[in-house]
């Protein structure tokens, strides 16, 4: 929870809550991305004699599991990590906001290096459920705030060229439960999207254009304790 409540985590298992401001501390969460590309097609055009015709956008997918294939091998041409590719049991993490490569508990590979996501926007709009008597941020409460994010992959700083960002309106919304009175355990469920992203950047040869469009999201639960 918030550090200013003096809460603290310990049992944390969850995926990525957009709004950096409802990021609870050291909650695993793993990063799910579905977008399409219209890449430039770099074919001449033909010339029948009377029409030249361009040729058309190339359409591509682009998934979670190419976002780590392109991943490490960025990672690899910078001598970062030992091949060009990642297990195939691993998953895209952020822990507090550092972006990850990790396979069950093991860390492979922080890729902040490469992999960032941020509040662009400068309205946040958000709604609130609590108690009166313990506060806005202190269990049971619920919030849901939307502001404009941006993920962005960036391998330019690191000796690569492909590079990208996809920005669109972030939900997010966190729910803790009543703590137990005892032990001061809770549950708190945090769930984040990007919705109806839109963006634009380059291929990994540096110089052909795409535009892209697409969706984030995802959903985790954490065990937390109330501090004395």
């Amino acid at each position: 929870m918030k550090t200013n409540k003096q809460l603290t985590m310990i049992v944390a298992l969850g995926l990525l809550a957009f709004a950096a401001g409802n990021l609870q501390a050291q909650i695993v969460q793993t990063l799910t991305i579905t977008a399409t590309a219209l890449v430039q097609n770099t074919n001449a055009p033909t010339d029948n004699g009377t029409i030249t015709t361009g040729a058309k956008p190339i359409k591509k997918s682009f998934i979670t599991k190419d976002l780590m294939q392109r991943l490490a091998k960025d990672e690899f041409a910078a001598g970062h990590w030992s091949s060009n590719s990642f297990p195939a049991s691993a998953k895209l993490v952020s822990v507090n906001g550092d972006f990850q490569v990790v396979k069950g508990t093991n860390l492979l590979l922080s890729v902040t290096n490469i992999l960032s996501i941020a509040n662009t926007g400068n309205n946040q709009i958000f709604s609130q459920k609590f108690n009166d008597a313990t506060g806005s941020h202190f269990p049971p409460f619920s919030e849901t705030s939307y502001q404009l994010i941006t993920l962005t992959y960036d391998a330019r700083p690191i000796g690569g060229m492909f590079h990208f960002s996809l920005t669109g309106l972030g939900v997010s919304t966190t729910t803790a439960l009543a703590p137990n009175p005892t032990t001061g355990i809770y549950t708190e469920t945090d769930s984040g999207s990007i919705q109806s992203g839109a963006g634009e950047g380059f291929a990994p040869d540096g110089t052909t254009p795409f535009v892209i469009t697409g969706t984030a999201s995802a959903m985790g639960t954490g065990k937390l304790r109330i501090l004395n």
